[in-house]
């Protein structure tokens, strides 16, 4: 299939675990994040539900930021929050500065300074064991 021509369920299914992994890491609570994520997977359904679907890339980082913007509601965001959110976006999830400030809705000099200055990575060590803890049913498949 081409670049254009992802399956969006296939991409959703795939992003899954690492919404749900962001989510529950950026709360600190397999419960909140999985509410969040069923959130934010029905903002993007109904986004895109009578338009094509963006490119898988771009979908995927629509996925995390509707994942964000759920986390932002469940909890009051403060700055450290925000910094946390920055080094599991581009440290554990991979996204480069450009796609973890556009999933954020900040400018990459924010990005560089919570790298610099947030959140310390190496609290990372334990995240593993959180996925692990993920229940397998999915509460947005109805």
């Amino acid at each position: 299939m081409g670049k254009n021509n992802h399956r969006p369920s296939e991409t959703l299914e795939q992003s899954l675990p690492r919404l749900r992994r962001f989510a529950s890491t950026a709360i600190g609570s397999v419960e909140l994040g999985d509410e969040c994520v069923h959130s934010a997977v029905s903002d993007a359904i109904a986004l895109v539900a009578n338009r094509s679907f963006p490119e898988r890339e771009a979908f995927i980082q629509l996925l995390f930021k509707l994942t964000a913007q759920a986390i932002g509601k469940a909890i009051s965001a403060s700055q450290a929050d925000r910094d946390w959110q920055v080094i599991i976006l581009s440290e554990l999830e991979g996204f480069d500065l450009a796609s973890t400030a556009k999933i954020l809705g900040i400018d990459v000099t924010e990005v560089v300074r919570a790298r610099r200055e947030g959140a310390d990575p190496t609290q990372f060590s334990d995240i593993d064991l959180i996925e692990d803890a993920l229940p397998p049913e999915r509460p947005w498949k109805a």
